[in-house]
């Protein structure tokens, strides 16, 4: 909702935004942009305005819903305007189970840096901006949209894109897709929506995305284009290096579907180009040939893209590091899912092998805790300790209670020789951080949740220690 706010405010329009957050949690970038907060914690009227936007977590019950229906007052949901946006524009929409936000922001990052004019919402924060919505174009009509498409309740059906990028496919969302053949075939239904002849790039490494992406080229005449390790890969990975906190990583291009640079000589297997994104892991070399992939398709020249992707900041709570504690290391991720969890950790401790590890993770929805348990234990395994909170319920109600699934997390983890414990709370969480951890340790805060609010808390407090 940030991101879309930041969009329609470059866009002109007049904003009055409601959020049950503390006001000093509250993104200040918004109130530059104009925005007004409405205060959720006393009888707030509505104002005068011609339509009431609401994420998936504001109900109908809502009292601003309510006044806005009473009212007669047109009311759009997250997805319901994102899809008309997507109408209005030449779309890229970025998807899959992990990646899309890194990689998100990271075409947007690269298009930015070639001066080509474009709009973009994406889920997570660029560093160094405040910002995850831009738009440089006030018609709407003009400047191509990048668009971070999620699959959760298939909200990314209503897009119209022009361009796919697939990350990959993964069993995820366990409250809307009984299974991972549920979530395939929302995919496909997504690469359907194509029109003939549309772009369609996806990860060759994962087998039910080229599945998936094979199947609807076969359907639509579409321009498919393939990035990974693949042999068969139109941008193939040939070596990857992990640096200090980077990745230096060659690629070969194969020309046959890039034919609008037929006068620039495009690296091959045997003379690859050399590219450094200053975000380490595997996973992330896959976000960075995702979003060259997409900026080729834009008619961005290697040169640029080059030059870009050595200097995207990231994004925040994507392996961000904080310099919060003296001597300590500390790396905050939205991970929730154990693949992603697995792959934070398996960075880190490629980054810092000889360190001591503690992992404070949120579980994020009972359903997704309960059907994965063994695989995050496993996940969360690379850690010396683990300390696990409640899990977040976001959209989930009623019972069990949120300790269960993670008691039996804990448990699991115990089983499997792992040093773990259950925290009854995120200031429990806090409490702990600062008094157990030591200089030379590692620390990595995971989770989709509220546990973002550990570092933030953190970081106010250096101010307030340091004001005199």
């Amino acid at each position: 909702m940030k991101g879309l706010a930041e969009l329609l405010a470059d866009r002109n329009w007049t904003l009055f935004g409601a959020d049950s957050r503390p006001i000093a949690e509250r993104p200040p970038s918004l109130g530059r942009l104009g925005l007004r907060h409405l205060d959720e914690t006393t009888a707030v009227k509505l104002p005068a305005v011609d339509m009431v936007l609401y994420s998936a977590a504001i109900s109908p019950e809502h009292p601003l819903r309510q006044q806005a229906t009473a009212r007669n007052i047109p009311q759009w949901s997250y997805p319901d305007i994102v899809a008309a946006l997507s109408r209005q524009s030449v779309t890229t929409c970025i998807a899959g189970t992990h990646g899309k936000t890194t990689t998100t922001a990271l075409t947007s990052w690269i298009l930015q840096q070639a001066k080509q004019r474009h709009s973009l919402l994406c889920g997570g924060e660029i560093v160094g901006s405040s910002r995850n919505g831009h738009s440089s174009d006030l018609s709407g009509r003009e400047a191509p949209l990048i668009v971070e498409s999620c699959e959760y309740r298939r909200h990314f059906h209503q897009q119209s894109p022009a361009t796919i990028v697939m990350t990959g496919i993964e069993w995820d969302h366990i409250d809307c897709y009984p299974d991972a053949a549920a979530v395939t075939d929302a995919f496909l239904q997504f690469c359907r929506r194509l029109p003939p002849g549309g772009t369609l790039i996806v990860n060759a490494d994962c087998p039910l995305a080229r599945e998936v992406s094979r199947t609807a080229a076969r359907e639509l005449d579409l321009r498919r284009i393939t990035f990974g390790t693949h042999e068969e890969a139109d941008l193939q990975l040939i070596t990857q290096r992990d640096l200090a906190w980077s990745a230096q990583f060659e690629v070969a291009v194969r020309p046959e579907n890039f034919a609008m640079f037929d006068n620039m000589a495009l690296p091959s297997a045997s003379n690859p180009r050399t590219f450094t994104l200053p975000l380490p892991g595997r996973h992330n070399v896959h976000n960075g040939l995702a979003a060259i992939a997409a900026a080729l398709v834009e008619g961005v020249e290697l040169d640029t893209i080059d030059s870009a992707m050595s200097r995207f900041p990231g994004v925040k709570r994507r392996l961000e590091r904080h310099d919060l504690l003296p001597g300590v290391t500390w790396i905050d991720d939205y991970a929730h899912h154990p693949t992603a969890v697995a792959a934070v950790l398996r960075t880190i401790r490629h980054q810092f092998p000889r360190r001591p590890l503690r992992v404070y993770f949120e579980p994020h929805q009972e359903s997704r805790t309960s059907a994965f348990l063994h695989e995050f234990a496993v996940a969360l395994s690379a850690a010396d300790e683990v300390s696990v909170l409640p899990v977040y319920r976001a959209r989930e109600i009623g019972s069990p209670p949120a300790v269960d699934a993670a008691a039996r997390l804990v448990f699991t983890l115990r089983q499997m020789g792992r040093q773990a414990d259950l925290l009854p709370s995120l200031d429990h969480a806090a409490q702990r951080l600062e008094t157990v951890s030591r200089p030379g340790d590692v620390v990595a805060t995971l989770g989709a949740g509220a546990i973002e609010w550990i570092p933030h808390e953190f970081s106010r407090r250096l101010p307030r220690h340091y004001a005199s």
